[in-house]
């Protein structure tokens, strides 16, 4: 089953993010808030048309039951909630995967001009502080900065949930989570190029 997320109310349907970044001039308000153009396969989910007698009796419903009654779940009932669960799992990670991705060449203008750097410690990017960085042509306009900061904001956002998702997975296999954390954040310094900024103590720019 393919599932698609739509812009705004547009009757076609956008299938290439390249097509947005060149259409749109400030992707972070344009751009639906976490949103992405992305198609994702889903596995298909089967949802049950009417509550249950256990969920009726939940929430006082159900008359047929005791009221004292008790409710039991079987295992298979857990598996399937478990199955449910990994899916929207799933699902959360390609979305904001597809939101670092799509913002992965913004991001980079905005790091090549100094407006946006790394922040070391805590695997963000925030704004670039003029005194170090003095902007040039329309990166000097508010609105622009502006843009870069929302646009920060959301990149935030998708890095703080795959971090969370990322740290529970080893977690649950008895790993380092502390050396995973900081693998884990380490890993976006890579792409920071010569003459970009990252915030660690200090503004600096990368040698």
């Amino acid at each position: 089953m393919k599932s698609f997320i739509f812009l705004f109310t547009l009757p076609i349907l956008l299938v290439g993010c390249t097509f947005l970044q060149k259409t749109f001039k400030d992707p972070a308000t344009n751009f639906l808030r976490r949103g992405s153009c992305l198609s994702i396969d889903i596995p298909p989910i089967t949802l049950t048309p009417q509550r249950t007698s256990a969920e009726r009796q939940l929430i006082g419903e159900d008359r047929e039951i005791e009221k004292d009654g008790w409710l039991l779940a079987s295992t298979r009932s857990t598996s399937r909630t478990n199955e449910t669960v990994a899916i929207q799992d799933s699902r959360r990670v390609y979305r904001e995967q597809a939101i670092l991705e799509f913002y992965a060449e913004p991001l980079r203008e905005y790091a090549r001009a100094g407006v946006l750097g790394e922040v070391v410690d805590e695997g963000k990017v925030t704004i670039v502080p003029e005194i170090y960085a003095p902007r040039t042509g329309r990166f000097r306009s508010p609105d622009e900065v502006e843009a870069a900061r929302r646009m920060g904001e959301e990149i935030n956002k998708s890095r703080s949930y795959l971090l969370q998702y990322f740290l529970k997975k080893e977690k649950e296999k008895g790993s380092d989570v502390s050396s995973a954390e900081r693998a884990f954040k380490a890993a976006y310094l890579k792409d920071v190029r010569p003459g970009e900024w990252i915030l660690a103590g200090g503004w600096t720019r990368q040698k």
